[in-house]
């Protein structure tokens, strides 16, 4: 499932339980992309990325890349015999992921807009 607050959430399909196994946010140093497999139909992977310093003294600028989780995703119902169906299905799930990271950062950005605009128009009590 993808959220527009940025996630991913994984869970199982079907049977009562409804708990995410994992989830990986969009907004962060995430990338994600699709390519041919070895079949000839298109899949997708996702890069979780965080940031980690080189050693526990090094300044930011010293911080390595290291990643987190890879995801690799395909398209159940896909054949070797139709493989622009999977192009499509590829497609469809890499703007959602699109769609949803801005749809965050849009939210995110009117929620501070709206904290900055609320301090400015309350009265301060301390004059």
């Amino acid at each position: 499932m993808v959220t527009s607050s940025g996630r991913i959430v994984i869970a199982a399909a079907g049977g009562e339980e409804k708990k995410a196994k994992m989830e990986i946010s969009l907004l962060g140093n995430t990338t994600w992309r699709s390519y041919k497999d070895s079949k000839g139909l298109t899949v997708w992977s996702v890069d979780g990325v965080s940031r980690e310093p080189t050693r526990w003294w090094a300044p930011p600028s010293l911080q390595i890349l290291q990643k987190d989780k890879h995801l690799l995703f395909e398209d159940p119902k896909a054949t070797p015999s139709d493989p622009d169906g999977s192009m499509y299905a590829a497609k469809e799930w890499l703007e959602m992921l699109d769609k949803a990271r801005q749809c965050a950062f849009t939210g995110n950005l009117r929620s501070i807009y709206s904290q900055v605009n609320r301090r400015a128009i309350l009265p301060s009590h301390n004059l």
